[in-house]
Parts: C-alpha cells; structure tokens; sequence
C-alpha cells in the first residue's frame, strides 16, 4: 500500500513540477513579446 501511495506522491509532484515550469515558460514568452 505505501508502494502504491508513495507513487502517487511522485505523480502529483512530475505534475505540479510540469505546471510551474510551464507556466514560467509561458511568462518569459509574454514577455519577450511584449
């Protein structure tokens, strides 16, 4: 069970990681074209 719930933690933080870079990619490109 903890196997289970320990790669649900992982999953959760790929995803938040993917969310803020995403985000800040998108902001440096607002940027530079604004």
């Amino acid at each position: 069970m903890s196997g289970d719930n320990y790669g649900e933690v992982r999953l959760s933080l790929a995803l938040g990681f993917l969310v803020v870079s995403f985000s800040k990619t998108v902001d440096l490109n607002l940027l530079g074209l604004a």
